[in-house]
């Protein structure tokens, strides 16, 4: 495989694997807050005690889903194309050295 299929692959793998990531971390963090409802008395047929509970509730709901697999997409993509880039600048640091 040449090098700039390398790296092209290195970007779409880092986009994929970073979303990966983020579902992984939205559902983690989607348990923390059935947890946290749970301590607070709530449950599928009673609501939490506390207002910023139910409010938490709502919102992580909405926000967790959408935002979490997004965002780790997005940082396995700048990771990708960083190490693209510290790569091409040690092949040439080499490249130097040999001449």
């Amino acid at each position: 495989m040449s090098n700039r299929g390398k790296k092209i692959l290195r970007v779409v793998l880092g986009f994929l694997g970073g979303g990966a990531g983020g579902i992984v971390l939205g559902i983690c963090s989607l348990l923390l807050v059935v947890v946290v409802c749970s301590a607070d008395g709530g449950d599928v047929f009673h609501e939490p005690k506390h207002h910023w509970v139910r409010s938490l509730m709502k919102s992580a709901s909405v926000g967790i889903p959408a935002v979490f697999p997004l965002v780790g997409a997005i940082l396995g993509a700048i990771w990708a194309i960083h190490r693209n880039k510290r790569e091409n600048g040690a092949a040439h640091a080499a490249s130097l050295r040999a001449e």
